[in-house]
């Protein structure tokens, strides 16, 4: 089901441009099977602390699961190396 075949109802809930990335999100993270809810608890945890300039190294194809990443203590930064 694509973001254009949810009903009227459900699609005043969310503004279409909204929509559009999450549903982008989603997809990308299927395509590259990155678990959808690990990913969006580490991100958003952690995205106020990140620098806008490496933003897209957080994207779904970029990103590691924080639970496989080889000894990372809890709350490690989500962006591994210099800042």
């Amino acid at each position: 089901m694509g973001w254009a075949s949810v009903s009227t109802t459900s699609a005043t809930l969310v503004s279409p441009p909204l929509l559009e990335v999450l549903m982008t999100l989603v997809e990308t993270s299927k395509q590259n099977g990155v678990n959808l809810q690990r990913y969006l608890e580490d991100v958003l945890g952690c995205i106020q602390d990140d620098p806008a300039n490496r933003l897209h190294e957080l994207l779904p194809y970029h990103w590691h699961d924080p639970q496989l990443r080889p000894g990372q203590a809890d709350g490690a930064p989500c962006l591994a190396g210099p800042r």
